[in-house]
């Protein structure tokens, strides 16, 4: 991540695996440095991931420069410095029953991880 020119910018939206994080699932000093930079500058730092919120927890932590993290490809969203949930959305009942017809018609795997346990349909 460079920040070499002057930029109008208010926000960056970083991914994080495959783009921030390296193969030791760890952001780099110089990333780390640039994080700290840009949030100086006032530049808000927003994570985006497809991971679930208890999966992120596993690869960050209270010192990481950043203020909002999105979780699970967009259904929800922390204020980091908080730590407050500000925006989460979800499949209903009805939703995940479809879903799930569908996919057992196809014999594949429904999996939903919340917090520590895992849910499957496999017998």
């Amino acid at each position: 991540m460079r920040t070499n020119k002057k930029t109008n910018a208010r926000m960056v939206l970083i991914d994080l695996d495959g783009t921030l994080l390296n193969s030791s699932k760890k952001i780099g000093n110089d990333d780390w440095k640039t994080l700290e930079k840009i949030g100086h500058e006032g530049i808000i730092r927003v994570f985006a991931t497809g991971r679930t919120l208890y999966s992120a927890l596993t690869v960050l932590n209270d010192l990481t420069p950043f203020d909002y993290l999105v979780f699970s490809s967009g259904a929800g969203i922390v204020n980091w410095k908080t730590k407050e949930i500000i925006y989460k959305t979800a499949l209903n009942n009805e939703q995940i029953t479809r879903i799930e017809k569908i996919l057992r018609k196809f014999k594949r795997l429904l999996s939903d991880k919340t917090s520590n346990t895992i849910f499957g349909n496999i017998k």
